[in-house]
């Protein structure tokens, strides 16, 4: 995990889920290059969301 501790960033779903949710799909959408887009649906994070996480070898082909 220690390698992975760059890939991890707070967000703060409380104050501003919508914002969050933004962030979070335009980092996807960079790093695979516009192939995955909005990944996460605008209402499914809200101010009980602890944790988002993502498999990424399930994205990874290579």
């Amino acid at each position: 995990m220690k390698e992975a501790a760059h890939l991890l960033k707070r967000r703060t779903f409380v104050k501003n889920p919508a914002d969050a949710t933004r962030q979070i799909n335009d980092s996807l959408e960079d790093q695979t290059r516009p192939r995955i887009r909005n990944l996460i649906p605008d209402v499914a994070l809200d101010g009980l969301t602890k944790l988002v996480g993502c498999e990424r070898d399930l994205f990874h082909q290579g």
